[in-house]
């Protein structure tokens, strides 16, 4: 006969449950099946160009990355000074710590040229979206997504374009103001 174990609800859970269920999600749920019923595709130009540049490791001034530091050269620990040991010991420490950025980064820019490479297959595509705690949203996929780093958003585009009308010039105006 053993009873339901009953856990205490905090008060101010209470109170946002019951704002939840009086809530009207109609609008924040439209917004989002409207965000993920967009078509993306890759923008085959720049995709390869991108992996142009990978692959000859140039120009160096596209991808920094690339360039490895150039480390200062080890110090004996007995012989400088150690004002000056302890300096070139913070700069090999920076270099150490660029090369780690530059290695993570060139891992990050494969994966995302991989996974360009899988959807370019696909003629169109969808993002699926979340809503984070505060209602923001996101899109889903951490690797490509609309709203990434520069290289994502250069390869990818709208699959059906559509054009900008008076009111949608007004806009891009008032956007690049």
């Amino acid at each position: 006969n053993a009873r339901p174990l009953r856990v205490p609800v905090p008060q101010d859970q209470l109170v946002v449950g019951r704002a939840l269920e009086q809530a009207d999600l109609r609008v924040p749920c439209e917004a989002a099946n409207a965000i993920q019923g967009t078509a993306w595709q890759i923008r085959t130009p720049i995709y390869k160009v991108l992996t142009e540049v990978l692959k000859r490791r140039e120009p160096k001034e596209v991808l920094p990355f690339l360039v490895p530091p150039v480390f200062p050269p080890k110090l004996p620990k007995k012989g400088p000074d150690p004002k000056i040991y302890a300096k070139r010991k913070r700069e090999r420490f920076r270099a150490w710590r660029e090369l780690n950025a530059a290695i993570a980064n060139q891992t990050q820019m494969s994966e995302r040229l991989d996974a360009c490479e899988d959807l370019l297959e696909l003629m169109t595509f969808w993002f699926p979206w979340q809503f984070d705690w505060r209602g923001r949203i996101y899109p889903v996929p951490q690797t490509l997504q609309p709203q990434g780093d520069d290289f994502s958003r250069a390869v990818l585009e709208f699959a059906r374009g559509k054009t900008l009308g008076e009111r949608g010039a007004y806009w891009l105006a008032v956007q690049l103001a």
